[in-house]
């Protein structure tokens, strides 16, 4: 994909921004990729490409694109129904990543003089991205250490609610017998 959209220039992930944007040129669509150009209509022209946190880049859209490759009004319905998706994405413990484009005549060669406000302005929503990151190996460890206390924390409980029920007043063993020979709640002389 990249020779049929060559990367022309981006502006980096911002974490503050949750986005970063990516500028193309369409030098070859091909039908069978994933890009929404299936045919030749959009060739050297510039696309705009924005991925990043899947509430903030459908912030940026007015229009989205349909499963059979149109763009249609996005309406308060369907931002609840990708925002429903992404959150099913994200309790399936996936990162979920929205992507957006936009496509324009052409965008000018000196990138610095176009504000970033202007390339984002009235995107296309493509679509939720759900990607599971592998944990790290230092996760490892901390995890089983987690476990181990867990477990024990589990077994404190249990062992404190023994204590509570033996020593409860009326209780068998929270009872002792006085010198006289009779029952009493320990410490208690009856």
């Amino acid at each position: 994909m990249s020779a049929a959209y060559p990367r022309q220039n981006e502006v980096p992930f911002d974490p503050d921004r949750k986005r970063m944007i990516t500028i193309h040129d369409v030098k070859d669509p091909d039908p069978e990729d994933a890009s929404p150009f299936h045919d030749r209509k959009a060739v050297n022209k510039d696309v705009i490409a924005v991925k990043g946190a899947p509430d903030v880049v459908l912030d940026l859209c007015t229009r989205y694109q349909t499963i059979q490759d149109e763009s249609q009004k996005l309406t308060p319905e369907k931002r609840l129904e990708i925002l429903a998706a992404n959150d099913a994405m994200t309790a399936g413990a996936l990162r979920v990543l929205g992507l957006a484009y936009r496509v324009e005549q052409h965008l000018p060669d000196d990138f610095d003089s176009v504000e970033t406000e202007e390339l984002e302005a009235d995107l296309v929503f493509a679509g939720l991205i759900g990607m599971i990151d592998p944990p790290r190996q230092e996760v490892r460890p901390a995890l089983e250490k987690a476990r181990r206390r867990r477990h024990s924390h589990r077994d404190d409980h249990w062992r404190l609610s023994q204590y509570r029920t033996s020593h409860r007043p009326g209780h068998r063993s929270a009872r002792a017998r006085t010198q006289s020979g009779h029952w009493c709640a320990a410490g208690r002389d009856e």
